[in-house]
C-alpha cells in the first residue's frame, strides 16, 4: 500500500515485469511503485509440478498488497507456496493454514520486535489462484482465496449472459461497511468510523498481520475486530471454446483469462472496464499477428494496463498486475 507522496514518484517509471507460461497457460506479472514512498506489494507466480518428470499442470498465482510496511506481503510471498499448496483440498484446510500463517507471521514479528505497537505493526491482503489442468476433462480446475481487498477476477468470454454479457467470478472485497463483517467488528468491541476503517485505522476487514486489532485475548481469531479468514470460490472452466465460424478474425477466439490485482487497480477500474481493456488488445494482437493463443504478448498488456491506471485515471497506489490467458481449442456446438 505505502505512504502517499505528495509529488509524483520518480519510481513511476520502475516497472517490473514477468512473463511465463506451460502447456495449458501463459502469465504476465507487472508491479509499479506509482504515488507512493515504497513499494509494499509482493506477489508469487509458480508453475507447479506433480513430480520430477510430470510437465506442470498446476500453478498459483498470488497478489499481496502490504501496508504498514512490506513486512508482512514479503513474510506471505515467502510462505505461501510450501504452506498451501497441499492444503487446498478443503475450504477448512485452506482456513486453518491462512491462520496458521498468520500465527507464523506474529510469532516471527515477537521474535523479531519483543513487543508491536502503531510503527511497528504492519499487514497485508492475500489473493491466491490455483488453476489445475484436468485432463480427463478438458477443464481448468479453480479454487481461489481471498482475504483483505486485493481481487481476483475469472472471465469467460465463451460463457455469455443473456444480455450477452461475459460471465464473469470475482472475489468480494472485505470492507467494515459490509453488515455480516459489521457485525461482527462491533460483537468483538471495535467500530467502524465514517470512512469505513476499521477502529478508524485499518481500510479493510480482514488482513494478515495488523495485531493490533486482533488482541481481544477473550475471543477466538475468527471473531476477532479484524480477521484472516478467506472467502474460497471453487469452480472450473471449460479449455475447449464453442464452434463459431466468422469471417471476423477477432471473434474466431473466445478469450478466457484471469486476473488478480492490488486494489490500486481496482480502485480505478472496474471489472468490466478491465475485460474491454484486455480484450482489445487481444483482438489487436489477433489481428496484426494472426496469432494463436499460445503467442499472445500478456506482458504489455499488464505493463500498459499499470501505466493506464497510475497516468490516466489517476490511481495513487502501488499496483500489481497478474494476467493469466488460459490456452483454448476449438470444439462442437455442444461442447
Amino acid at each position: 500500500m505505502g505512504k502517499k507522496n505528495k509529488k509524483p514518484s520518480t519510481k513511476l517509471l520502475d516497472i517490473e515485469t514477468r512473463d511465463g507460461g506451460n502447456s495449458f497457460l501463459m502469465y504476465a506479472v507487472t508491479t509499479m511503485q506509482g504515488h507512493r514512498d515504497y513499494q509494499e506489494d509482493r506477489f508469487v507466480c509458480e508453475l507447479l509440478q506433480t513430480n520430477k518428470n510430470s510437465t506442470s499442470n498446476k500453478t498459483l498465482f498470488g497478489v499481496f498488497d502490504g501496508h504498514g510496511g512490506h513486512h508482512c506481503s514479503t513474510y506471505l510471498s515467502k510462505q505461501i507456496v510450501s504452506k498451501l499448496t497441499n492444503n487446498i483440498n478443503s475450504d477448512e484446510d485452506i482456513k486453518r493454514t491462512f491462520q496458521s500463517l498468520d500465527d507464523g507471521f506474529l510469532k516471527k514479528q515477537i521474535d523479531l520486535l519483543g513487543e508491536l505497537d502503531e510503527h511497528t505493526d504492519s499487514g497485508s491482503t492475500a489473493c491466491c489462484v490455483f488453476l489445475t489442468k484436468n485432463e480427463h476433462s478438458g477443464k481448468c480446475e479453480v479454487v481461489a482465496c481471498n482475504t483483505g481487498d486485493s481481487r481476483f477476477a475469472l472471465y469467460d468470454c465463451d460463457n455469455r449472459s443473456e444480455d450477452n454479457k461475459t460471465i464473469v467470478i470475482s472475489s468480494v472485497d472485505h470492507k467494515g461497511s459490509d453488515l455480516p463483517e459489521q457485525r461482527r467488528i462491533e460483537k468483538a468491541g471495535g467500530f467502524v468510523a465514517k470512512n469505513g476503517r476499521v477502529n478508524n485505522i485499518l481500510a479493510m476487514s480482514r488482513a494478515f498481520g495488523d495485531f493490533l486489532l486482533k488482541n481481544n485475548k477473550k475471543l477466538e481469531p475468527n471473531q476477532q475486530p479484524v480477521i484472516c479468514e478467506p472467502d474460497v470460490i471453487r469452480t472450473s472452466i471449460s479449455l475447449t471454446n464453442s464452434k463459431h465460424v466468422s469471417d471476423d478474425v477477432t471473434s474466431n477466439l473466445k478469450y478466457k483469462f484471469v486476473l488478480i490485482a492490488s486494489d490500486g487497480l481496482w480502485d480505478v477500474l472496474t471489472i468490466a472496464d478491465c475485460e474491454a481493456f484486455v480484450v482489445e488488445r487481444l483482438n489487436e494482437q489477433q489481428e496484426e499477428n494472426q496469432l494463436t493463443n499460445e503467442g499472445f504478448d500478456a506482458a504489455s498488456i499488464t505493463e500498459e494496463l499499470a501505466r493506464y491506471a497510475v497516468y490516466n485515471k489517476k490511481s495513487m497506489d502501488n499496483i500489481t498486475i497478474i494476467l493469466v490467458i488460459l490456452n483454448t481449442k476449438e470444439g462442437n456446438d455442444e461442447c
